[in-house]
Order: C-alpha cells, then structure tokens, then sequence
C-alpha cells in the first residue's frame, strides 16, 4: 500500500512538471517576421551583441583544439518597393551553412525551420536573425550557403506562389571569416529586393540576389538631401522624394548599370534636410552613386576604394547636402 501510495505521488508530480514545461505560448514563423520584433537598429548599424545562449555545433570530421566561436546569421535588405500590384510578399528560408577547407559544409541551427520571413517588412538597414547563436569549431572559414524553400506573394488579395528556379534554391557566396578568437561573429546577407523578384506572365520569378558581410568590416555611406532637392523650394519640379542609388562599379568603368546596383533607398521630403544612411556594404572596393527623382540622375558621386575602408562610414558631397 505504501509503495502504490509512493508511486502515485511520483505520478502525480511529474505531470505538472510536464505541464510546466508544455504551457505558456510560443512564438510562430509568422510572428517572428513582423517588423516590430527586430530591434537592431542601433545608429552605428552595428548588431547588438549583448550575451546570448550559443548552441554548439559538431565539426563533421573532427573538432581542432582552441576555443570554439560564436557565429550569428542575420538577414536584411536593401531599400526597394513591393511589386506592382502586390500587397504582401513571404520567403521561407530552410538552410544556412559555411564551408571550411577540409571539413565540408557545417549547417548553422535555423530560428524557424524553416523560417518564414515577409522581406519587404524588414525595417530598412536593420536586421532579423536568421540563425540561432551557434558555436562553431575555431578556424578560418570561406563560404556561406543560403537556402530558400519557398516564396508567395499576395496580389489583390489571391496568394501565389512565386516560382524559383532549381538553380537558385541554393545560393553559395564566399565570405572569409575566422572563428575562435574571442570575439563573436556576425554575418549580414543583404537581400537586394530591387534585383531578387522579377516580373513572370502574370506573377513573378524569385532569383535570390544578396551579399554576405561581416558586421565588425562593413562600411557605410551617409548623406542628406536638401529640401530645394526634393521640390520643396526654389522652383524645382520634383514632388518630395529622389532615390538614393549605389552601384558597385565591378569593371571600373565609372559608369553605371543596372547589374552593379547595390542598394538604392528612398529619400523622403524632411525639415531643412532628408538625413539617409547606407549600411552593410562591402569595403574596399569602388563605388558610384546617384541621385534620381525620375530615372534622371541630378548626382552623381564616385568613391574609390582607398576612401571606402573596414568600418568606415563615408560622406556624401563632402558631408554637405546634395
């Protein structure tokens, strides 16, 4: 009798143990992409890097020694406009992995599995995290791969699905980065909306178009846009807002073209002044950029590469307004 009295209270107390730990909501896919949960939009547009729990993860071959190093995947786009006609537009995510010579590809822990994300939400020059913290074996690393499942858009309230070529279901990038020196890595992929999401018949096409960045390296450039600019004084026939675009210029050549576009943002009517930034963009390499209120540039700026250091953040027009 005592000891069926003995096992009953056991019983008893594992089941609200197991209550405990099964009560209480939880957060969706769906509810993770909202704008309002990301909060990293610090001024410097460096991550927020306060002490975070880190999920280890096994080497595939064999773990060297030295202390293993935190690693974070973020995800954030550079400014554009929905589609034309399009209200809502949702890209599920389900890989992320680095590449490490002799070792292979180590996939990184998802938040959502796979994640759900609306990209056109993403507040402008801030980021999500796409991955959970995660430790990984130290060393140097080269690659990054980012995979994607799915894609919808909503059009006058009729859910589509956006087609995905084979080929880009699965986008490897080279990135270079060293784990197990002390220091926590962050890696930005920059989604450029502008160049991912193509018109297609009646839909559209999804062709994944990002870059991978190291938080810690990546520069910036800075700028303001004065209201006679804009069309708020001085006679000037543009309505209140230009676009801010920036072209990577790959050949040197100083002129632009649609597939170097990098970011592009737009500058809305201010005070005295529209104050904008461009953050995450690689270092070290060469740069134009333009001012258009109407495919008519009004600006032009080249940036060399000497000028466009790891960290640095440049200003436009010599940090007058343009």
């Amino acid at each position: 009798m005592i000891n069926k009295k003995i096992f009953c209270l056991l019983f008893f107390m594992a089941g609200l143990m197991l209550g405990s730990g099964c009560g209480g909501g939880t957060e969706s896919p769906e509810d993770s992409g909202s704008a309002g949960n990301f909060g990293n939009s610090a001024g410097s547009g460096r991550l927020d890097r306060a002490e975070r729990e880190y999920s280890p993860v096994p080497g595939n071959k064999s773990t060297p020694p030295g202390r293993p190093g935190a690693i974070t995947v973020n995800i954030a786009r550079s400014g554009s406009v929905l589609p034309p006609g399009a209200m809502r537009v949702f890209v599920a995510f389900d890989e992320v992995s680095v590449y490490r010579g002799g070792e292979g590809w180590t996939p990184l822990p998802l938040k959502h599995d796979p994640y759900r994300i609306e990209p056109y939400n993403l507040p402008l020059w801030t980021s999500a995290a796409l991955t959970q913290p995660a430790e990984l074996p130290p060393g140097k690393y080269s690659r990054i791969r980012i995979g994607i499942k799915e894609a919808n858009i909503l059009i006058r309230n009729f859910d589509q699905k956006i087609a995905i070529p084979k080929y880009s279901l699965k986008t490897d990038k080279d990135i270079e980065f060293e784990t197990g020196k002390g220091n926590p890595t962050d890696l930005v992929a920059v989604l450029n909306l502008a160049q991912s999401i193509q018109p297609f018949g009646e839909s559209y096409k999804l062709f994944p178009t990002f870059y991978v960045i190291d938080d810690r390296k990546a520069a910036a450039l800075r700028g303001s846009i004065q209201k006679e600019t804009l069309g708020l004084g001085g006679g000037s026939p543009y309505t209140g807002k230009v676009w801010v675009i920036v072209y990577q210029d790959r050949d040197r050549n100083r002129r632009a073209s649609s597939g170097e576009e990098i970011a592009r943002v737009a500058v809305q009517a201010g005070t005295d002044s529209s104050v904008f930034e461009i953050r995450w963009l690689p270092p070290k390499e060469n740069y134009i950029v333009n001012v258009e209120p109407d495919d008519k540039v009004i600006y032009k700026e080249q940036i060399e590469a000497r000028d466009f250091p790891e960290g640095s953040v440049f200003g436009l027009n010599k940090g007058k307004p343009i």
